[in-house]
């Protein structure tokens, strides 16, 4: 499983920065590594150092899983990301985001305005149906939401710290319509259900297995509703971008279409650190639904 709890002890020998390290050196770029996430990034190192020694193979339960997308191959796709030119971490901390907002909505504004016009449509469907979303882990959350029902989120301090454990609690980014967000939680649980599942080669399936055994449920987020299906891929590829695929359970990276496919990739982070910036305050506006499986 993706935790172990035997690993819990062992976190206070890492310090941080070996840590970092290690998970870099096999492939995982860790996000900020806080007293919230540490445990969780040190059993991520124990798992990546088992699947070094061995690559998956078999199937489960006598029964053969989906076929789903090497990990190897995965690793490759991330290889070729390019690591970006600045921060995110960066982008709350030094209170850029948080004080002059005007040049990431400018960068919104221009994107939405081209695919509000029918003519820059590539598939010739206009039918705003689309949106996109994102899976969190509501055990780095922690309801966080409710915080801000007594605080006053737009101090500094209290939006940095929020924004950290929203960005770390991510750990999933789609764009679909109508219930495809459902979709994965319904291969999930059939594959728990049906066929008897305790673990999964697809991180994505994994990550919800562990939440559902921490008696937790996944917390779906739905953003940026009623685009068309050129702008959802657009939104999904710059927030996949803007976080890092590798801190991420999606097996590629997202695709950029239209106007916005030609931007600088400073622009097109910047308008996914923007867009992930509006899903924390809808995040904190709307409180968090954790998602179990005798929800779906």
């Amino acid at each position: 499983m993706w935790y172990r709890t035997d690993y819990k002890e062992n976190s206070v020998k890492f310090s941080d920065s070996t840590l970092r390290e290690e998970l870099r050196r096999l492939g995982f770029n860790a996000g900020p590594i806080v007293d919230s996430t540490r445990s969780l990034y040190v059993k991520k190192l124990a798992t990546l150092k088992r699947k070094s020694k061995s690559e998956y193979g078999g199937s489960f339960s006598g029964v053969t899983e989906p076929a789903y997308k090497p990990l190897k191959a995965k690793q490759q796709q991330r290889k070729i990301c390019k690591a970006p030119r600045f921060n995110i971490q960066d982008c709350l901390s030094g209170a850029d985001l948080t004080q002059d907002l005007k040049p990431y909505i400018q960068l919104e504004e221009k994107g939405r305005a081209y695919f509000g016009d029918p003519r820059n449509n590539s598939t010739n469907n206009t039918t705003k149906k689309s949106f996109t979303y994102l899976f969190l882990d509501p055990r780095i959350t922690k309801n966080l939401s409710d915080e801000t029902k007594t605080q006053n989120i737009t101090k500094n301090q209290n939006i940095n710290r929020q924004w950290e454990t929203f960005i770390n609690s991510i750990f999933y980014v789609g764009k679909g319509t109508n219930g495809r967000p459902y979709k994965h939680l319904e291969e999930a649980l059939s594959l728990r259900k049906d066929k008897g599942y305790k673990t999964s080669k697809d991180e994505k399936i994994q990550r919800i297995f562990d939440i559902w055994d921490d008696d937790k449920g996944v917390i779906c987020q739905h953003v940026f509703h009623n685009v068309i299906q050129d702008e959802a891929f657009t939104y999904e590829a710059a927030m996949i971008d803007a976080l890092g695929i590798n801190r991420l359970t999606n097996i590629k990276l997202g695709s950029y279409k239209g106007i916005v496919k030609s931007w600088r990739e400073e622009e097109q982070l910047k308008l996914g650190v923007y867009l992930l910036y509006k899903a924390l305050n809808n995040y904190l506006n709307k409180g968090e639904r954790q998602l179990r499986p005798d929800d779906i």
